[in-house]
């Protein structure tokens, strides 16, 4: 089980064959940094409580000895021991300009179990990964109640999603990929098509349709502000509805993965107010996901006892989920008569496109501490919102934009005199839409203490140190000293001195020491400052934010309240780029090779293993390099680079290598260190070697029928290889296609490709289907591709045309 101070490590894999040159070194200058590896996704995104779930973990320059880390001590995490092969995005690829847009990670996937027990809290836990040469950030996975299945699709058809409520996960796996859902209403009413997929660390913006069964859209919704989103659409009972959903510019990629919630009803609206006093009976205006509806609630009770953030009620048979609080809430007309709020208070409003900024007041004493907060994001809205706070005499006194890295705003200060504050709310990027410019403004009274956040990532070398900076937020007066605790240091790591934030002091900059002799590992950390206040004791535990995609509702980072520790081993090698300013000449379709240096370093004479590196610089469109190893003592080696025959010959073409090693560290625990290579390599495309054909690229045929498929390779001048002519046959049909082979001896350019099919009506319909022609040059791959249209017509009716 992987908890704060433990982690789970996995021994290492098997081994690799080895292409070894020995030749002589050139001079040239090293590559310094190490290469940390970093997390991409989990698939599925979600995990059932009272479940163990197998997923696939997405991760990016991964070594064998990784260890594994989730920020939940009662979540069980159970990783396998081996990374799978590289995910290239698959065909089809981008085309002219597009084919040099920037490159996702390419990741592997390693499989894990994870078990969470039945009491655990639905929402979103946080997991990472470290080694030897650094650590990842950190990506989230959901804790779920509802029921969940996985897309289970052929081809582009449509999935039968059944009774709602139902989670569907899945993912936009290659490029114009579109994933479609039908279900049939079950009454009449509204559906809310939730959509989370930012939220899990995936890079895409999501489009979501809906079209009834006459093939009419009922809604959509654009992800254009990347932070996910919903919709909501009336249905008639009986009717069929499908959703789609794909990029919004038709990407895809191994790590798109998503979850889509089907609600009955209307959920994750934006409320006015945005949530409820408990215990108390309040009036409420609805606006469903997308404006598509809007509802008057009245006299709605909500629960007195503090159980949840959330409560849920029944609105004319449909479910609508409101949120709960702890303090007054009430509603205001942006432009409209100033209200008086009470401390603590919220109010919340629309700021629509006719209207002025919501105007506020409330009465404060003279040396009273305060906090007001105007949100949109935060409460579902879309508005960019900017705070201007004003003094009973009317002088500005504040003007916020963006806090805490989003876009609502924060300001404490302390009230010079007694009397009534203004709150000015507007939207400081101006009228986007008339449902989801919402705010909510909350003021609050501060009590004396401290807010201390830390790093989430903490690198330290073996046998060096590190500075941790701690950012501090005092409230409430208070100006003390603090005295910062970390706990969880691992054997081997200390604290340099004392850590003490000085009175009135904002941030503390402390370090932390490798002993150097003790085993080199990964830790999770926790960091508390302890602090006295009219001669009490207290204690703050401070909170570390990770990285995000966004850092607006509802996909902004929560805080965790623990950092990631790596104490790391140096490389004792450089990988060099031998003619790194060259541009090699390579036939499309065949594989180009570069010469690589290894510079070992004064000790180490193992072996080297290289291998290309998850992030590159351009878009991929299958290029692949090899996985090579160097034996011991050996410095150069020439390293292989497939190029696929549909790579344009107008722009260069690069792939990032990186090394690594296996080394004992002071304890003589085995660690695999990397380090990446000084330069890229760099290739230009020339003409083809091999050219496969079809005679007939769409074929028609009976399903359990034999279909033969005339094919024909061309081969350049001075390339005379056997070439093997096979077909690609799709996961979803590998019971249901197949072909042998047919081997086109030098010489021989024509052959017959035999596919047979079976009588089964998961068949039907067309394939998209690949014919591969493959051979060698000097014992390196060549290949060309053709694509064959496939349509498989039921065994009895019509003949084929």
């Amino acid at each position: 089980m992987s908890q704060p101070g433990n982690s789970v490590r996995v021994p290492s894999g098997g081994r690799r064959r080895v292409f070894a040159f020995l030749l002589l070194p050139l001079l040239l200058p090293a590559a310094k940094a190490q290469l940390a590896p970093t997390v991409a996704y989990m698939y599925p995104p979600v995990v059932v409580a009272g479940q163990t779930t197998s997923v696939q973990m997405g991760v990016c320059d991964w070594t064998e000895d990784t260890q594994w880390f989730v920020h939940d001590t009662a979540i069980q995490f159970r990783p396998s021991a081996d990374a799978g092969d590289f995910l290239l995005t698959p065909p089809p690829y981008w085309t002219g300009t597009r084919a040099a847009t920037n490159a996702l990670p390419i990741c592997r996937e390693v499989t894990a179990e994870v078990t969470v027990n039945a009491e655990h809290q639905r929402g979103l836990v946080y997991w990472q990964i470290a080694n030897a040469s650094g650590s990842s950030s950190a990506l989230r996975f959901l804790v779920s109640h509802e029921r969940e299945m996985l897309e289970q699709r052929s081809r582009d058809l449509p999935q039968r999603i059944g009774e709602l409520p139902v989670a569907v996960s899945g993912r936009l796996s290659r490029l114009t990929e579109v994933d479609r859902y039908e279900f049939q209403a079950e009454h009449d009413g509204f559906v809310t098509v939730a959509l989370m997929a930012r939220v899990f660390g995936a890079d895409f913006r999501g489009l979501l349709r809906v079209f009834d069964e006459s093939g009419e859209q009922v809604t959509n919704f654009a992800d254009i502000e990347g932070i996910d989103g919903a919709v909501a659409f009336a249905v008639r009972q009986g009717r069929e509805y499908r959703v789609e959903l794909c990029d919004i510019d038709f990407r895809g990629d191994a790590s798109f993965v998503y979850r889509l919630s089907f609600f009955p009803g209307i959920r994750g609206g934006i409320c006015i107010p945005a949530a409820g006093k408990r215990g108390t009976v309040a009036d409420y205006q609805l606006i469903a996901p997308g404006g598509v509806a809007e509802r008057t609630m009245s006299a709605l009770q909500f629960p007195a006892e503090p159980d949840g953030q959330r409560v849920e009620v029944a609105v004319a048979g449909d479910l609508v989920q409101l949120s709960v609080s702890d303090v007054p809430e009430l509603s205001a007309v942006a432009g409209g008569e100033t209200q008086v709020l009470p401390v603590p208070g919220a109010v919340t409003a629309r700021l629509r496109s006719d209207a002025a900024a919501l105007t506020t007041q409330f009465d404060a004493a003279e040396g009273e501490f305060l906090r007001v907060v105007a949100q949109s994001t935060a409460v579902a809205g879309r508005a960019d919102v900017h705070l201007q706070v004003l003094d009973p005499a009317g002088a500005a006194i504040a003007a916020v934009d963006d806090s805490d890295g989003t876009t609502d705003a924060r300001f404490d200060f302390q009230a010079k005199v007694s009397g009534r504050y203004s709150c000015v709310v507007s939207s400081a990027g101006g009228f986007r839409s008339e449902s989801g410019d919402v705010c909510r403004l909350y003021v609050e009274r501060l009590q004396p203490g401290i807010e201390l956040t830390v790093p989430q990532q903490i690198t330290l070398a073996s046998g060096g140190t590190t500075e941790v900076r701690i950012d501090a937020v005092r409230t409430g007066g208070f100006e003390g000293a603090v005295t910062v605790i970390p706990e969880g240091l691992p054997e081997g790591v200390s604290v340099d001195g004392e850590w003490v934030l000085a009175a009135s002091g904002k941030q503390l900059k402390g370090k932390l020491r490798s002993s150097g002799e003790a085993a080199v590992t990964a830790s999770l950390l926790k960091f508390r400052g302890v602090y006295e206040i009219d001669g009490q004791q207290h204690e703050a535990l401070a909170t570390a934010l990770p990285d995000g995609l966004s850092k607006t509702f509802p996909v902004s980072p929560q805080p965790v309240p623990s950092s990631l520790l790596a104490v790391t081993l140096p490389a004792p090698f450089d990988l060099l780029v031998v003619d790194r300013e060259r541009q090699r000449d390579v036939p499309r379709g065949s594989t180009g090779l570069a010469e690589l240096e290894i510079r070992r370093h004064e000790g180490f004479n193992g072996p080297v293993t290289v291998i290309m590196s998850a992030k590159q610089s351009r878009d991929r469109q299958g290029i692949r390099g090899a996985t090579i190893v160097a034996g011991e003592g050996v410095d150069r080696i020439v390293y292989p680079t497939f190029m696929p025959e549909w790579l344009a010959t107008d722009i260069t073409r690069r792939i990032v290598v990186h090394g690594s090693a296996e080394i004992a560290d002071p304890a003589g625990i085995k660690r695999i260190v990397t380090r990446p290579a000084d330069a890229r390599i760099t290739m230009i495309m020339e003409g083809a070697l091999l050219k496969l054909s079809l005679e007939n690229p769409e074929v028609r045929v009976r399903s359990g029928a034999v279909v033969s498929i005339p094919v024909q390779v061309l081969r350049a001048q001075g390339f005379a290889g056997a070439v093997t002519v096979s077909l690609q046959v799709p996961d979803e049909a590998a019971e249901l296609l197949r072909s042998e082979s047919v081997r086109l001896d030098a010489g021989t350019d024509h052959g017959e490709l035999l596919i047979r099919t079976t009588d089964d009506s998961a068949l039907y319909g067309r394939w998209n289907l690949r014919i591969r022609a493959a051979s060698e040059r000097d014992g390196w791959p060549v290949a060309s591709e053709t694509e064959l249209l496939l349509d498989i017509l039921p065994a009895s009716g019509e003949p084929p045309g």
